[in-house]
């Protein structure tokens, strides 16, 4: 399946709303947007479209140099309509008159427009949407890039982007045709389901090629436990350390050893991060030191050559992209010797047993005992914290008495505006007492279900069960061989069981539940406009998984491991268990 038609359609949405605002204009882009945009178009594609200058809107300033036309490129949000009225105001103030157009992303909102109606500034002001929803950041990976989603919709209950999800849902098979069995995943993958079956009641659709076999839609709520614990594939350490942005990774001038810091783009056109993407760190050095060897062997044999012809093949075929294997060599090996000098400043050895006992259910009074020790050294607050959560989810909450202690333990050691952040996570249901609010019942259900699931599921390999994670067949592998991500085996799960009534048990488990519509059994056809149309085995063997909320690099290595059908993953965003804390913290922590 050609995910990059998503990119090619993008681009010519972009280029008509460029286009319609003809000769050369400025560009003032939402920070959140320019990584994404880049991914899409990139400046060159900017400037054949007329756009001279490029601005980041950013609050400090009150007007801004430049042509007579400008565009604006938004996130459709109350915030950053405030800032656009204010350079509009400031600049005709000055008798500065300019043609504004405003696009909103991914699409215009009421409220965004009573905003600049309210600023007096509506009636300068040319309205376009851009619905940059869903774009490839690899050939299997799609994301949206739209980190607010979480906080917005599941801590503060706001539907505003449940729109976006079915859309782009809408889009998707506009381009590769319905997909006949649907299961969703929680109440905010139910929302989005029954939204995009209204969109696509409204259109005439006549669809007769099946891409898609199956769509997974999972909240992000269905399971906290797995972006809070520490992965141990490769590419994920790479986004809990660096951090990767829209696919791209900065390594800073001490990483590298250089003067300036190098970018990096990850994707699978790169052979080396390729293979080594999904592997276990502790294989990932010696494939390096393979591959170092490798290469050197070939760039050696120039000295073999013996007539100019040669040397000239050589230099036009194969010098080229040795170097620029071996470049990327270099910084993989620079990667993981900084993410081996991260781990041994910190007690990651302690840090790690005490997040795998929690996993299990051992050794409680341990765990308690090192997350106490941690909060009064001061170890990293995020890294406490995430432990703090961990205990709770896996263990039906934690005592009034355990609660009461590391929540003042906490607000000692990193400050009491913090009681905001406790107040936010118990509201989610990451951090709470076993005596759960009667407001909140579905909490309390979550929590004493974990270990249930564990059980059902399999997500912790038995006592004595030795996980390869050199060649992994077992997904517990991505953390290590402690635990298998549950949202990826219940897609496992439900792949491999043609009749779901055997899933009910699980379902029941799992906040808001499983909701599955089935158009297609094996050997029916699927009814569209023009007759039944028959499903070729092949699409159905293709899957997409689609998370609400965030996805973690740890679950899609586990879903790539499920290497009996083509999935495709696709996300609201790519997260860690810092940034998903992040989301729910009013002071940002370190």
């Amino acid at each position: 399946m050609d995910v990059q038609e998503l990119k090619r359609i993008l681009k010519d949405q972009l280029t008509h709303l460029l286009v319609s605002t003809p000769d050369q204009k400025d560009l003032v882009i939402d920070p959140d947007l320019t990584k994404p945009l880049d991914r899409v178009a990139g400046v060159a594609f900017l400037r054949e479209h007329g756009v001279d200058k490029i601005f980041k809107l950013e609050p400090s300033q009150k007007s801004l140099p430049g042509r007579e036309k400008r565009i604006y490129l938004v996130r459709a949000n109350m915030v950053n309509m405030k800032y656009i009225a204010d350079h509009i105001t400031a600049e005709r103030r000055q008798g500065q008159i300019r043609e504004y157009t405003v696009i909103m992303v991914p699409r215009r909102l009421h409220v965004c427009e009573m905003i600049l109606e309210s600023e007096g500034v509506f009636g300068h002001v040319t309205l376009e949407e851009f619905h940059l929803d869903l774009f490839p950041l690899d050939t299997d990976v799609l994301s949206m890039e739209l980190p607010a989603l979480f906080r917005s919709f599941f801590l503060e209950g706001d539907h505003t982007h449940i729109h976006a999800v079915a859309s782009s849902l809408v889009t998707l098979q506009h381009l590769y045709g319905r997909i006949p069995n649907v299961h969703t995943i929680g109440k905010g993958s139910k929302m989005a389901f029954e939204v995009m079956k209204t969109m696509h009641d409204q259109e005439e659709t006549q669809q007769t090629k099946f891409n898609i076999g199956q769509l997974f839609i999972i909240d992000r709520e269905v399971d906290y436990v797995t972006p809070l614990s520490s992965p141990m594939s490769y590419e994920a350490l790479l986004d809990e350390t660096f951090g990767i942005e829209c696919g791209v990774i900065e390594l800073g001038a001490d990483v590298v050893g250089k003067t300036q810091s190098v970018k990096m783009l990850l994707s699978s056109q790169d052979p080396i991060y390729s293979e080594i993407r999904n592997r276990h760190f502790s294989s990932v050095f010696p494939y390096l030191s393979a591959k170092a060897k490798e290469l050197q062997g070939i760039y050696e044999k120039k000295n073999s050559l013996k007539t100019v012809g040669d040397m000239r093949n050589f230099v036009s075929q194969d010098l080229g992209r040795l170097k620029q294997q071996q470049a990327a060599l270099s910084h993989h090996i620079s990667a993981c010797e900084h993410i081996m000098k991260s781990k041994t400043k910190e007690d990651f050895e302690g840090y790690i047993r005490t997040e795998h006992n929690l996993l299990e259910g051992t050794d409680t009074r341990e765990c308690i005992t090192y997350i106490e020790d941690s909060l009064y050294k001061q170890a990293p607050c995020l890294n406490t914290l995430r432990l703090m959560c961990l205990f709770s989810l896996t263990s039906n909450g934690l005592t009034p008495r355990d609660y009461r202690t590391l929540k003042t333990d906490f607000l000692h050691s990193h400050g009491f505006e913090h009681l905001v952040t406790m107040f936010q996570l118990k509201k989610l249901g990451i951090l709470t007492e076993q005596e759960a609010s009667s407001k909140v019942p579905s909490v309390k259900l979550r929590r004493s279900q974990f270990r249930q699931l564990c059980g059902k599921l399999n997500l912790i390999p038995k006592s004595g069960e030795d996980v390869d994670l050199r060649n992994p067949s077992d997904l517990s592998y991505v953390f290590g061989g402690a635990y298998s991500p549950l949202t990826v085996k219940i897609v496992e799960y439900m792949i491999q069981r043609e009749s779901l009534q055997t899933f009910d048990d699980i379902g029941r488990m799992i906040p808001g539940g499983i909701h599955t519509e089935v158009k297609y059994r094996p050997g029916a056809k699927l009814a569209s406009k023009t007759g039944p149309s028959p499903v070729s085995p092949q699409s159905l063997k293709t899957v997409l998984v689609y998370f609400l909320g965030g996805c973690t690099f740890a679950e899609i290595a586990a879903l790539r491991l499920l290497a009996q059908r083509e999935i495709i993953i696709a996300t609201t965003a790519l997260i860690t268990g810092h940034s998903l804390l992040d989301q729910v913290t009013e002071k940002k922590l370190s």
